[in-house]
């Protein structure tokens, strides 16, 4: 028939889909979401581990080991892109902007 499309063998779609959730593509829920890759700079001060996302200003964090810096650090990125900081200006408008990154 043409223009027939065999319907998906439902294990190679599972299997597609846990692929996929594990490399950052699609949640488990499966919303589709993305993974960014930032540049961790760290340090040791005091015996802890601190670091910085040389890409994002303003998102710091500490751990006592550095996966617990990693984690801590992702947190503090979370919260910094899902603040406004400021409240709205009377008036002002919003538009979203696409960025290639």
């Amino acid at each position: 028939m043409a223009g027939h499309t065999a319907a998906p063998d439902l294990p190679q779609v599972a299997a597609l889909l846990n692929h996929a959730s594990s490399h950052g593509i699609v949640t488990a829920r499966g919303d589709k979401t993305m993974r960014r890759f930032f540049t961790l700079e760290y340090w040791t001060d005091d015996g802890w581990y601190v670091g910085r996302f040389k890409e994002v200003p303003g998102v710091f964090s500490q751990g006592e080991t550095l996966d617990e810096l990693k984690e801590n650090i992702a947190d503090a990125y979370h919260m910094v892109i899902s603040s406004d900081g400021e409240p709205p200006r009377e008036g002002a408008l919003t538009l979203e902007v696409g960025v290639e990154v």
